[in-house]
């Protein structure tokens, strides 16, 4: 009997060290947002694994619906958000240690002006993508058309359906090289004007069940970046993707 009971405990103990080490976290990461994701997901995959923690990225999730799915526990939690996501998404916890951040900029064919902030676009109709939280928040009352991809935003300028579009600088530039490399056309006209309308950090958020990790990636967060280990990272994937197209 005794000896039953010590097998008993033995292989829970093992289960639970197994469990323990094949520990996973899931994060939606959208493909449209091309460059972001390329630079956040591998920094992610090496704090969490400081912590013997394995992440599973969740591709083509659209951007409101990852919102949606990592509040309500769906998902673990966001690969990265801007700041303020928690208080529309409350189950929401901001790892408070910005790891990336993105430009926002404006896309036209026709029309040229200097960019001075939100309020100097406000008379154009603009094109957003949805769940681009930074880009909702700032045309509110805005003549807008919201499309689910980057492709289907610079079709809006294509087509002429809107006089603008609102993109993460990075992304736009990498779609319309691509699109120029194959010999597409279409988008040939599209122009960034400048400055761009904001720069904006962004961060890493995940769920309320996982609070006691908040902390603990924060530290290991601040301590890559200040071992330049992010900053690597980070010139990788641009080099990567862009090649010799110039990111600024």
């Amino acid at each position: 009997m005794r000896f039953c009971c010590l097998i008993i405990v033995f292989t829970t103990l093992l289960l639970s060290q197994t469990a323990q080490a094949e520990r996973v976290l899931k994060f939606a990461a959208d493909t449209d947002i091309y460059l972001l994701d390329a630079i956040s997901v591998p920094i992610l995959k090496l704090a969490y694994a400081r912590l013997g923690i394995k992440i599973h990225s969740l591709n083509n999730v659209p951007l409101e619906r990852s919102l949606v799915f990592a509040n309500d526990g769906t998902i673990d939690g966001e690969v990265q958000r801007i700041d303020g996501i928690s208080e529309q998404y409350p189950k929401l916890i901001k790892v408070t240690e910005s790891f990336h951040s993105m430009q926002a900029s404006i896309f036209t064919k026709k029309h040229h002006f200097e960019v001075n902030g939100w309020e100097s676009i406000k008379g154009y109709s603009v094109g957003i993508i949805r769940g681009m939280k930074y880009a909702e928040q700032n045309t509110l009352g805005f003549k807008r058309i919201l499309a689910n991809q980057t492709e289907q935003l610079f079709d809006l300028l294509v087509y002429d359906r809107v006089d603008i579009c609102i993109a993460n600088r990075s992304t736009a530039q990498l779609f319309l090289s691509r699109m120029a490399k194959r010999g597409n056309k279409k988008y040939q006209g599209i122009i960034e004007l400048s400055p761009q309308v904001q720069f904006i950090p962004l961060y890493h958020y995940l769920h309320k069940r996982h609070a006691a990790l908040v902390p603990k990636i924060t530290l290991i967060l601040q301590e890559m970046k200040a071992s330049g280990l992010i900053e690597e990272i980070k010139q990788k994937a641009i080099d990567d993707f862009f090649g010799n197209i110039e990111v600024r």
